[in-house]
């Protein structure tokens, strides 16, 4: 098979100039380039094609037959890339195309659905796809743009914007409160029925932190466990003992009674909360307005826990 000849696409720009205004001179004002570097690239292209593309005399030029049709080529093609050129960098300022993001299912649906409600109908050339999931998503290998995550970061390869810090803290419900004794201090935890946050029911150690900052270990003994807030949420809810939940989860149901702070001087942990992306030289305008959306909404998300008296 023969090989296509090779020549570079600036001589192509060069000769679809010259081929335009009808002159190597004006050619090369107009690029900007010295009349010898256009007449040059002009021979390269030539060369390359195994074709004269103009024929030259000392008062003027004019295309050859093969030259005519390969400037109304190159012109269109020139043409295309440049639409195509513009195309990307109209991504930098007008949001669109498909936007996907992943987060943590409680979060997702606490938060994430109605940011996305919010930005799609704001920005209806953009297409939203989310994901909620507890495992790890590999956002350049699996083609996402967003990730909420909390906690240490463990992909140093990342760009990561901190939105704020999540406290967890002990709730249990009313009714369950009213049939046992409510914890005073840590130590009272050991006999109490505990909803676990783990995969494994059992005996485990809890770490309480002080607003001064002193850590307490308690013993804790539980046969519910579950790797998910929703489902301990639920748990808590409905009367399953003593039990972690971020503040944020727990806060309408407090304010509403279903719920009742446990111990509340201490926390069970504060992480914090990232937006994550993949570097890039410019951020993307669909990525980077919905940051921008996300702001208010986790926020409003992580403020502090509210009381039946008010905040």
């Amino acid at each position: 098979m023969q090989a296509s000849p090779a020549y570079a696409l600036d001589d192509v720009a060069v000769f679809a100039k010259v081929a335009a205004v009808g002159s190597f001179t004006s050619a090369a004002q107009l690029l900007g380039l010295p009349k010898s570097n256009v007449s040059r690239a002009i021979a390269r292209l030539e060369a390359s094609l195994g074709q004269r593309l103009i024929v030259r005399t000392t008062r003027r030029m004019r295309l050859t037959d093969a030259g005519v049709r390969f400037a109304d080529e190159a012109q269109r093609a020139i043409t295309t890339l440049a639409e195509a050129a513009e195309g990307i960098r109209s991504l930098q300022v007008e949001p669109r195309g498909l936007l996907r993001v992943t987060a943590p299912v409680d979060l997702g649906r606490r938060v994430l659905a109605s940011v996305c409600v919010a930005f799609q109908q704001r920005y209806q050339e953009v297409q939203v796809q989310a994901l909620l999931t507890v495992r790890l998503v590999d956002l350049v290998d699996e083609g996402f743009d967003l990730a909420l995550r909390s906690g240490t970061l463990v992909d140093s390869s990342m760009v990561a914007r901190r939105l704020g810090t999540v406290r967890q803290c002990l709730f249990a419900s009313p009714a369950w409160l009213a049939a046992h004794d409510i914890p005073q201090a840590p130590a009272d935890l050991a006999r109490v029925a505990w909803v676990h946050f783990r995969h494994r029911p059992g005996a485990a150690t809890v770490r309480l932190t002080s607003p001064e900052g002193v850590v307490v270990e308690a013993c804790v003994q539980g046969g519910l466990s579950c790797g998910d807030f929703t489902f301990l949420h639920a748990a808590l809810v409905a009367g399953g003992g003593v039990g972690p939940l971020p503040v944020p989860l727990a806060a309408e149901d407090v304010l509403a009674g279903r719920l009742v702070p446990v111990l509340p001087r201490f926390a069970v942990s504060e992480s914090p909360l990232w937006a994550v992306y993949p570097p890039q030289r410019t951020l993307p305008a669909k990525t980077r307005l919905f940051l921008e959306f996300l702001l208010d909404p986790i926020a409003q998300f992580m403020a502090p826990l509210p009381t039946a008296d008010g905040p």
